[in-house]
């Protein structure tokens, strides 16, 4: 064979599945081959002798293989037709049917080689494919028991959720309750407030009365002192006229100069009495100012806290939102379920449309089978070889169906898996966005401990200012009651001065009686200074009426000034009142601080677990990554175990193909197999006839 003649595969010739080749002249031979699988660049080519090798084509350069012709190939039919050809002329005789029965031995052998390398591929394939069953159950095995452990893992994170709902549920109960117990006590708080600045005003009132008192005292010192200067201008006069009267007039002078004395150190001490009222009024007013502060302090707190509890109940409604829309996406992920369940049975009514079209197709090939078992009942003997080797490859198509069953199955399977898994991540996904929920509640949680805190630190903090205050308001009582007892020891001393002021009359007037009693002594010893002693005599009984004046006006003074410490007494009392206010102020105020010290520590306790509950979400959250990062795991060994499936089913379609084209092949085989018996039978007939004419002219011959 010249290389001019050759066909080169994949240059001049594509390749295809059945072509009878052959190694190209610069190459090994190995005889005659056919292509059974043609790939990409390369084919695979099974030789008569039985080697298989994968043979490179190029559409550019000539390859390795090269064409073999219908005429060329050494076929049994072929050769049956050249020797029919070569001595068509002549006689078929023994040794000519010898060759065809040659021939035909040459041929079954190479069918029963061909047949017994189908095989060989056949049980190859079979055991190939076992093999990956087997895999595939394992693996199969494998995987249920890790659905098993998924679905016990999400039960168990169910069951910890639920339990942290009702735990979370439980603490937003006991946090109400505490916010309505804050509530109570702001409220109570308020009402001291209230309380207090009503108070306030009350020492408010009793200030401007102290003061109104004050200046009723000053106007009337100022009154004594005007009274004293027309008093010092009467003794002037009385002292230009009475000069004989001059030790008594002097005497009485001093007793005046003493009792202007007394009287200015009395105005003094009122106005600095007064001066000091006026600044504990000042003080007073001070500090009702800052209580009225404190208390709209309080009042803005009371408010804040109010606002909170209003942030906390749309912080619950939040809650109760999102637990809505997570039931509304578990309600649409029940439905994508229903709807892939539906399309599961749509693939599966499609699966048994394609198994029903494949039984119709068998049904079909048997039926083909039978017509030509029917048709080919004459070639008794080939018909019986190209039967069984029918017989095989029917077998090896059903295998193959049977194999493309089974891969439809676990298919199938695995595409439960992958909805179980996507089932898995769904669940896994909404555990997570609920751990989210519970992180989220955690830390708000967390921070309204934190701004419970805040507020209980700030309520300390004007506890212990309004402890201060009291304590200040308790020392400025105290200052107040010793300047109140200072002014009492003062009034005793006045007290005292216009006793002996009085003494001090009562001495004068005894020396006005015995200066009268001297004055009639002196008269009946002289006659002339008579209307003199008379005179004298109505001077001194006016000086005694004056003197008894001045006595009554001490008198006055005096209850005036016991008048001022009955006063000064109600003022101690209103003093000792405000005392045991500031006193019921400070105990409260303790109390209140003790109440701030207790919601310190339940405040600490509930940020404790909050910083628990915390701890607790986060936990959840790493399993659920976990959980997470396994079902991804299982998704990537579903889609390598679905692209294996898909990989066995296509090699599966690769070797029904390859099957059904053997088949056909030996369905042409058979075929061309009978046409050359009815040619051999035409031929023998012929030879028959050719045989009987020259039998007959032979006889004519004879007989000639």
């Amino acid at each position: 064979m010249s290389s001019a003649k050759e066909k080169f595969i994949g240059k001049d010739v594509q390749p295809k599945v059945g072509m009878r080749v052959s190694m190209a002249t610069p190459f090994r031979q190995h005889g005659i081959g056919t292509i059974f699988e043609v790939g990409s660049q390369d084919v695979a080519v099974v030789w008569d002798g039985g080697r298989i090798d994968r043979i490179l084509t190029s559409a550019t350069k000539p390859g390795e293989l090269t064409l073999i012709e219908s005429k060329q190939d050494g076929s049994t039919y072929v050769r049956t037709r050249s020797h029919a050809d070569e001595e068509f002329e002549s006689l078929l005789t023994n040794e000519t049917l010898g060759y065809l029965a040659e021939e035909l031995q040459d041929d079954l052998e190479r069918a029963e080689e061909k047949t017994s390398l189908l095989r060989a591929i056949e049980n190859e394939a079979r055991r190939k494919t076992e093999q990956e069953i087997s895999e595939l159950k394992k693996d199969l095995e494998t995987e249920k028991d890790k659905n098993d452990k998924l679905t016990k893992e999400v039960q168990n994170l169910n069951d910890t959720l639920r339990s942290l709902q009702a735990s979370h549920a439980q603490e937003l109960l006991r946090l109400k309750a505490e916010c309505d117990s804050q509530l109570r006590s702001l409220r109570d708080a308020r009402d001291e407030a209230v309380a207090a600045k009503t108070k306030a005003d009350q020492d408010r009132a009793i200030a401007e009365a102290l003061r109104s008192e004050a200046e009723r005292t000053v106007a009337e010192m100022k009154l004594l002192v005007a009274e004293a200067e027309k008093r010092a201008q009467l003794e002037s006069s009385l002292r230009l006229e009475a000069d004989d009267l001059k030790s008594l007039a002097e005497q009485v002078k001093d007793y005046e100069m003493r009792c202007d004395g007394i009287l200015v150190m009395s105005t003094w001490q009122a106005k600095m009495i007064a001066e000091r009222n006026a600044e504990a009024a000042q003080v007073a007013t001070a500090k009702a100012i800052d209580q009225l502060k404190q208390a709209e302090i309080k009042a803005e707190i009371a408010e804040r806290n109010k606002i909170q509890a209003m942030t906390e109940k749309e912080i619950a409604e939040r809650g109760r939102l999102r637990c809505e829309v997570m039931a509304t996406a578990e309600a649409k992920a029940r439905r994508m379920a229903e709807k892939d369940c539906e399309v599961k049975t749509k693939e599966e009514n499609a699966v048994e449309m394609a198994k029903h079209a494949n039984l119709e197709k068998a049904m079909a090939n048997e039926q083909a089978e039978k017509a030509v078992q029917v048709r080919n009942n004459k070639f008794v003997w080939i018909d019986a070889t190209h039967h069984h080797f029918f017989a095989q490859f029917e077998e090896l198509a059903r295998q193959a169906q049977q194999l493309q069953k089974a891969a439809e199955i676990y298919a199938e399977e695995c595409l439960e898996k992958e909805r179980k898994s996507k089932l898995v991540a769904a669940e896994a996904d909404g555990l997570r966005s609920l751990a989210e929920s519970a992180r989220l509640i955690a830390e708000n949680d967390k921070e309204r401990a934190l701004l419970q805190c805040l507020t209980e630190a700030k309520a300390r903090k004007l506890a212990e200012e309004e402890s201060k205050r009291a304590e200040d308001s308790r020392c400025e009582a105290e200052k107040l009651a010793r300047a109140a007892e200072n002014e009492k020891n003062n009034l005793i001393i006045t007290c005292q001065a216009a006793e002996a002021s009085k003494a001090a009359a009562e001495e004068v007037a005894s020396q006005a009686n015995k200066d009268k009693q001297a004055a009639i002594m002196a008269a009946s010893e002289a006659r002339k200074l008579a209307d003199i002693a008379n005179l004298e005599v109505e001077k001194a009984r006016s000086a005694a009426a004056e003197a008894k004046s001045l006595a009554l006006q001490a008198e006055n003074r005096a209850q005036e000034a016991l008048n001022e410490l009955a006063n000064k007494e109600n003022a101690m009392k209103r003093a000792e009142a405000v005392a045991a206010a500031e006193a019921k102020a400070r105990k409260i105020a303790e109390e209140n601080a003790q109440q701030a010290a207790e919601l310190s520590k339940a405040a600490k306790q509930e940020a404790e677990n909050a910083n628990e509950r915390a701890r607790e979400s986060e936990r959840a959250k790493q399993q659920e990554i976990d959980l997470r990062q396994k079902a991804e795991a299982q998704k990537t060994e579903f889609a390598m175990i679905s692209e294996n499936a898909r990989a066995a089913q296509k090699a599966a379609e690769l070797e029904r193909s390859l099957a059904d084209e053997r088949a056909m092949k030996a369905q042409q085989e058979a075929q061309d197999a009978k046409i050359a018996k009815m040619e051999a039978e035409a031929l023998t007939a012929q030879a028959m006839q050719e045989k009987h004419e020259a039998e007959i002219e032979a006889f004519e011959a004879i007989q000639m």
